[in-house]
């Protein structure tokens, strides 16, 4: 599917995330296309996306959820995010999948970090497992370019934090942190996008 839109993918930083452990991992959210993007660059990892429902009925996307192990969340019933909050616990603790959450909750719209939600967080805390901190970038340029045109998305590791680095501090503490890291990780992701930097850098990943 990457292939067929012109997507050109750059990875870095993947060398810090754990392979022999189940993980959080939290990232900004741009665009419909990355989790198409996140599912080919942490092809390997077993990760499950948790979502709002309502994406089930995005064309294509739809039915691309449905065929890879997800957790869909209806937003207007308390109960039900609860049972998936514990869900996603249950899935790392029993060392059965990594489960990826976006913590602003929406699509950003304009294009500028919003603010995490920290209840996202209590996930790591409770699981107490390693936190995968991750930005990306441009993967909402696609619907901008035709299929023709290649759009380059870039997806940086920023930070993993192990339960110890974290485990005395609160699930506000810990949004703000990820917070502060993700948007000085896109910055610098932003300056360096049209430089041979990443590209060089994508050999290496």
């Amino acid at each position: 599917m990457l292939m067929v839109s012109n997507i050109k993918l750059h990875k870095r930083g993947f060398e810090k995330i754990p392979r022999d452990k189940k993980f959080l991992l939290i990232q900004n959210h741009l665009s419909d296309y990355d989790v198409l993007c996140n599912t080919w660059a942490f092809r390997g990892f077993d990760l499950t996306y948790i979502f709002k429902k309502s994406l089930l009925k995005v064309p294509f996307l739809g039915k691309f959820m449905h065929k890879i192990k997800q957790l869909a969340i209806d937003r207007e019933n308390t109960r039900d995010g609860l049972r998936v909050v514990i869900e996603a616990i249950n899935q790392i603790k029993n060392d059965k999948r990594c489960v990826c959450v976006y913590p602003e909750g929406t699509r950003s719209k304009t294009h500028e970090l919003a603010a995490f939600h920290a209840g996202t967080f209590k996930i790591a805390l409770k699981a107490q497992c390693p936190l995968v901190i991750s930005a990306i970038i441009n993967s909402e340029a696609k619907k901008y370019h035709s299929i023709f045109r290649p759009t380059h998305v870039y997806i940086d590791i920023v930070e993993v934090l192990e339960y110890d680095d974290f485990k005395n501090m609160t699930s506000e503490d810990l949004a703000e942190y990820a917070h502060s890291k993700i948007n000085d990780a896109i910055i610098e992701l932003d300056l360096l996008r049209d430089k041979p930097y990443l590209k060089r850098k994508k050999k290496n990943s």
